[in-house]
């Protein structure tokens, strides 16, 4: 019974769908130690400027321009992110690639 309870807690959260969306989270959140750009921008191909998306988290120019801001602590989830450029109409318009790249989850 635990073998098939493990099988099945496995199978649902060792997806492909759930490993890209942890790819995301990492790539937005700790952008100086993660490669996942490439990723991000493969899966969505023409949608977004991967380019554009590796110069907004790399080196981390969001997070700088937060620390300048004097937003209490780093993001350290998606959802971090989330709720930042839902109450910051600046970051959005200054980040396009970013906010298309969360807006695209919803």
């Amino acid at each position: 019974m635990i073998d098939t309870a493990l099988g099945s807690l496995d199978s649902r959260f060792a997806s492909d769908t759930w490993k890209f969306f942890a790819d995301v989270e990492r790539a937005l959140t700790a952008p100086n130690t993660s490669d996942d750009v490439g990723v991000i921008s493969d899966f969505f191909g023409d949608d977004l400027d991967g380019d554009r998306l590796k110069l907004h988290i790399r080196p981390s120019m969001f997070h700088e321009l937060l620390q300048q801001r004097e937003f209490t602590g780093r993001p350290t989830s998606f959802g971090d992110i989330v709720d930042i450029l839902k109450t910051d109409q600046t970051l959005r318009h200054l980040f396009p690639e970013l906010t298309k790249l969360v807006y695209g989850f919803f």
